[in-house]
């Protein structure tokens, strides 16, 4: 998850935003301590909060449009913003959109429980593609 320790040391990763670019990046802090035993009170105390927070999404639906993006879409995905959820302990199922309006079909006809949120990867068609299938779905 968030939080990962090794015997003298505690890794905490989160997310920063670059005012100057307006992007996200990982981030990662180190503790460190010479006592195992305060480590690991650490990494319970932190990894309790963070399980507490009930509206963290533990679920996503990811739709990656693989020619949006300037044709990045799924490099970005797999490069960048996979591991920030993976690290998060956030699951996400995967769907490499193969044509034109193909997330907006399946969301109209796929089953959604179990998620707790979708997400377009790829450039602004992407983006209203996904919203326009969600905006239709709750419109039925």
């Amino acid at each position: 998850g968030f939080v990962g320790s090794m015997p003298d040391c505690l890794d905490i990763h989160f997310v920063k935003e670059e005012k100057e670019k307006g992007k996200m990046k990982l981030k990662q802090v180190t503790l460190r301590h010479d006592d195992s035993d305060v480590i690991e009170w650490w990494s319970t105390v932190i990894g309790d909060m963070v399980t507490s927070l009930s509206k963290r999404p533990r679920h996503l639906l990811v739709f990656i449009n693989p020619f949006g993006g300037k044709g990045r879409g799924k490099q970005l995905w797999e490069d960048k913003i996979s591991e920030i959820f993976k690290i998060a302990g956030i699951v996400c199922k995967v769907i490499v959109t193969e044509r034109a309006n193909h997330a907006l079909t399946l969301l109209q006809k796929m089953p959604l429980q179990g998620f707790d949120g979708v997400i377009s990867v790829g450039g602004d068609g992407m983006f209203a593609e996904v919203f326009n299938g969600v905006l239709m779905r709750t419109a039925q």
